[in-house]
């Protein structure tokens, strides 16, 4: 298993359920990358006439064995059930967030649900929790850059 840490978070928002499971080594020989690992557990978790729009339809986070590991490699992939399509898809994210999964040891990172209130999910070392976000609600996510 190099390259991947073994770690598979699974988070219910409606009912506030934290679940860590070991990565089934024989899952990840056979579904290589992040984007294989994401749409076979999709597969897994939802039904094929799930509402893409329903809180039961998963959003699987996944990034691949060289995240982190070699210079560039800090993407990430999402994996759903389009509502455009109703089939499957997978959007690959650029930034630091892949690279922040590999070092929490997260392989991958499902979430269900509908939360009852603004939350987040907070992730440091290893805890992992859903947190109130009522301080951020109606705040504007716009980059302001100051002027020199």
């Amino acid at each position: 298993m190099t390259g991947w840490k073994g770690k598979t978070i699974y988070i219910d928002l409606s009912s506030g359920l934290i679940t860590v499971k070991s990565t089934d080594e024989e899952l990840i020989r056979r579904y290589i990358g992040g984007r294989g690992l994401g749409v076979k557990l999709l597969s897994e978790l939802a039904k094929p006439d799930i509402d893409p729009l329903s809180p039961e339809n998963p959003l699987v986070f996944t990034s691949g064995p060289l995240t982190g590991l070699v210079p560039m490699s800090s993407g990430a992939v999402i994996t759903s059930k389009s509502p455009l399509t109703g089939t499957v898809f997978s959007w690959n994210a650029g930034g630091g967030f892949g690279r922040e999964l590999r070092k929490a040891e997260i392989d991958a990172l499902v979430i269900i649900g509908k939360a009852g209130s603004p939350s987040f999910v907070e992730i440091r070392g290893e805890e992992i929790k859903i947190a109130h976000a009522g301080s951020l609600w109606g705040k504007k996510t716009q980059k302001h850059v100051l002027m020199p």
